[in-house]
């Protein structure tokens, strides 16, 4: 059973998704009837404990005849074999006893493995269900009705689209100006318009191979957007950043995805693509460069369509 469909809202502790419990449901009953049986048979080793300890004379009890032949083998037989050592009714009772307890101890411990079963079941009868754990929306199904799904396989994506965030790596070196609880400005591509966001979380760790940050922002409730929307955060620079400006020529930036990039040529003239954030435009045909890009390094000016990361550009002839 699925509750709804994608972009469905459900409360705190609905039922959003629940498993086919037959087979479950038959092996509770199976384990409710061995718990039965286990439960009689502890109480009928508990009597016949009872019968053992309250009736000496029924323990362990050779079969006598009746009347006068019954009277002569408690008088003469029993109290004889007993004198001359080939019977010890002590020992035979005590030993009946002991049987009976270990009936008793057996049929208890029959009782608990089949409550433990009971109890198994019921966990597993409880997980088949999927609670909501707060108040929100189902973004994504993965299954449908009639499926068979197996342990740890997703089946729904619910998320609370009440309270999103921007989540965006940032390079180091422009982390240090930011701390938790600071405002920044974003736009986002939906809403066409700049807005405050708050740093809720700075990650600790840096990306080794992009030497970025992750860090999310806050957005206020009264923002609507849909989830996975594009967004750009403006990060401020410190004040030695700004009067040392990098700039390159408008004729080195081009556009890939959508993306302002440069591409960066090395020393074996090898082209490495750049995604850069864009400054002002000057008024001698540059722009200014935020980042992406160092003091120094050679950029390619109109790169052509085909060129890519890796590209290697012909050596020129001296």
């Amino acid at each position: 059973m699925i509750a709804g469909e994608e972009g469905d809202s459900f409360n705190r502790d609905a039922v959003l998704l629940r498993l086919n419990t037959e087979d479950l449901l038959a092996q509770r009953r199976s384990a409710e009837a061995q718990w039965a049986s286990a439960y009689a048979a502890y109480h009928n080793a508990s009597v016949q404990y009872t019968r053992i300890r309250a009736s000496p004379a029924t323990s362990n009890k050779a079969p006598g005849g009746m009347g006068i032949p019954g009277m002569f083998d408690q008088m003469f037989t029993n109290p004889m074999e007993s004198f001359i050592g080939t019977r010890q009714p002590g020992v035979e009772r005590g030993a009946d006893i002991f049987a009976s307890r270990t009936q008793i101890d057996q049929a208890g411990h029959a009782l608990e493995q089949a409550r433990s079963r009971i109890r198994q079941i019921d966990t597993k009868l409880r997980d088949t269900a999927s609670v909501a754990p707060f108040d929100g929306v189902i973004v994504t199904k993965y299954v449908e009705v009639g499926d068979t799904v197996q342990p740890g396989q997703p089946l729904l994506g619910y998320e609370d689209v009440q309270l999103l965030q921007i989540v965006a790596d940032i390079p180091t070196r422009l982390v240090s100006t930011l701390h938790e609880g600071d405002t920044v400005t974003a736009r986002i591509d939906a809403i066409n318009a700049r807005l405050n966001v708050q740093v809720a979380n700075i990650f600790p760790k840096a990306d080794p191979v992009k030497h970025t940050i992750r860090v999310k922002f806050n957005l206020t409730q009264d923002v609507i957007v849909a989830a996975g929307t594009y967004a750009e955060v403006l990060i401020p620079t410190s004040r030695q950043s700004k009067d040392a400006r990098i700039t390159v020529p408008l004729t080195a930036v081009t556009y890939r995805g959508g993306l302002p990039v440069v591409f960066v040529v090395d020393n074996e003239n090898r082209v490495e693509m750049r995604m850069v954030r864009l400054g002002e435009t000057l008024p001698n045909r540059e722009v200014v460069i935020h980042f992406g890009v160092t003091e120094n390094e050679m950029i390619l000016d109109s790169p052509a369509s085909y060129i890519t990361s890796g590209h290697m550009l012909p050596q020129k002839a001296d």
